[in-house]
């Protein structure tokens, strides 16, 4: 909320044309692009509706005030008449009702400002009527989401109305200016950041379901433990403003403070020690948008200018592509980390390598159970030591035959399927059988694999997780 207030914007904020910015970059890009991964977007995916969501607040169209030029950003009063300038042309107060949460005309009863779920529910019409015009802008954001397949802008709303509930109870364009950078803070209403991170959760499942790109993960209380941890971390890394009293912000202003806004690269570095290590939060993008005007609904709408920032649909091979993997039962979950690849060996579009300990080759994939199947030789550590003659023996011979024998011949088979609620691999680990026949002529045992899938052995059940650290 970089917004150079004095006396003369101080003014401006009883004009309706202050500004009103809704949380910020730690909350619509980070959080948004971590409690994405965690229901299952790709990172790709993930990037997009974070890059929507926050470009909201940067874009000069969208944003909720006027930026000054940076020559004089920083400079009080010359900042300040060149924020009045630029804001005088703008649409500001439907900006703020398009964009940023906010209703028009009455607002919600009993509308107050402090930290109670209770009000943001009376706002969006959970407890009651609610706002019209907020319950229309959801739906309305919610069905464009659908059809421009990116519900970035949807998420920047829906979560701008948990940072300034309360505001609507004053007139629509002062926004939350009077109390300066203070109500950017996730931690300044800790009940309703929860409630907004829980509820943005089920938001993104729905979407991946309503907008037919996928199936989201469930996000059980194991999980929601661990969101609500981050969430915590967050809180302690930008804990506010310690020099701004709710009330203060004109005073303030007039004096020549314009506050501080939550610092991004700490809470970036919180948000990456619960994201796999290789696949950190990606750097910011903004989407070029452009006000494409009313269109008969009475709000300001936004489209991209270029094409290109469509969310791609999530086959279950390509969201395996997309993860890092670990074994759940090996070394107390502290198994080597493992990826998938794509195959290039075949045309199959589902074909991928898996290299862990050894190297499995592709075998089949079966669509209708989204499960792969892998085959691979017995490796040269897993070979019997207690069958002579055998890799347990020191004479080159039973060597010899032993590769001939069993190395050669015995095949392992590994099934592994997508458990698309969880978004865990899970599957059995098939240990290869074989067996022994004697040669009537020379007397020597020959080993022969029983054909079919009794030749594949005893199976062991197999999961791998993906690799969120645990906080």
């Amino acid at each position: 909320m970089r917004v150079a207030l004095s006396v003369l914007a101080a003014a401006v904020l009883f004009l309706g044309c202050g500004g009103a910015r809704a949380y910020e970059k730690d909350t619509h890009y980070g959080l948004t692009y971590y409690l994405a991964r965690h229901v299952g977007y790709i990172p790709s995916n993930a990037h997009l509706i974070a890059d929507a969501a926050w470009t909201i607040d940067v874009n000069q169209e969208t944003a909720p005030v006027a930026d000054p030029v940076p020559i004089v950003e920083n400079i009080t009063l010359l900042g300040a008449v060149v924020t009045v300038l630029q804001a005088l042309p703008r649409p500001q107060k439907r900006i703020l009702t398009s964009f940023h949460g906010f209703p028009e005309g009455d607002p919600p009863k009993n509308c107050e400002q402090n930290d109670d779920v209770g009000n943001i529910d009376r706002l969006v019409g959970i407890q009651g009527p609610g706002s019209p015009q907020v319950k229309k802008r959801l739906d309305e954001l919610w069905d464009r989401s659908i059809t421009s397949l990116n519900p970035g802008v949807y998420f920047h709303y829906y979560e701008d109305t948990f940072s300034h509930v309360g505001f609507p109870c004053g007139k629509v364009g002062q926004g939350h200016a009077a109390d300066l950078h203070l109500d950017d803070f996730l931690a300044d209403k800790k009940v309703i950041s929860q409630k907004m991170m829980e509820r943005t959760v089920a938001k993104l499942a729905d979407y991946m379901k309503a907008a037919d790109l996928g199936s989201p993960c469930d996000v059980d209380s194991a999980q929601l433990a661990q969101l609500t941890k981050m969430l915590k971390r967050l809180f302690a890394v930008n804990a506010g403003d310690p020099f701004t009293s709710k009330g203060w912000g004109v005073i303030l202003a007039v004096l020549g403070y314009t506050g501080i806004a939550p610092k991004w690269e700490p809470a970036r570095d919180e948000l990456n020690r619960g994201l796999p290590k290789d696949q950190p939060i990606p750097e910011f993008n903004a989407i070029p948008f452009a006000i494409e005007g009313r269109e008969g609904n009475g709000f300001l709408n936004v489209r991209p200018i270029y094409s290109g920032y469509a969310l791609t649909k999530q086959t279950p091979t390509l969201f395996v592509l997309n993860e890092v993997w670990r074994d759940s039962k090996a070394d107390g979950g502290k198994a080597p980390r493992v990826k998938f690849s794509v195959d290039a060996s075949t045309p199959n579009p589902d074909a991928i390598e898996f290299r862990a300990t050894h190297e499995w080759r592709f075998a089949d994939y079966d669509a209708e159970r989204a499960q792969w199947h892998f085959t691979r030789k017995i490796g040269l550590d897993e070979m019997p030591t207690d069958i002579p003659p055998s890799f347990g023996s020191s004479d080159p011979d039973d060597w010899k035959w032993a590769k001939e024998n069993i190395y050669e011949k015995v095949q392992l088979h590994l099934l592994l399927g997508l458990d698309q609620a969880t978004c865990k691999l899970k599957g059995q680990y098939y240990r290869g059988e074989f067996r022994f026949r004697k040669d009537t002529a020379t007397g020597n045992r020959k080993v022969f694999i029983p054909e079919g899938k009794e030749g594949w052995g005893a199976a062991e059940d197999v999961e791998f997780v993906r690799d969120f650290p645990e906080l």
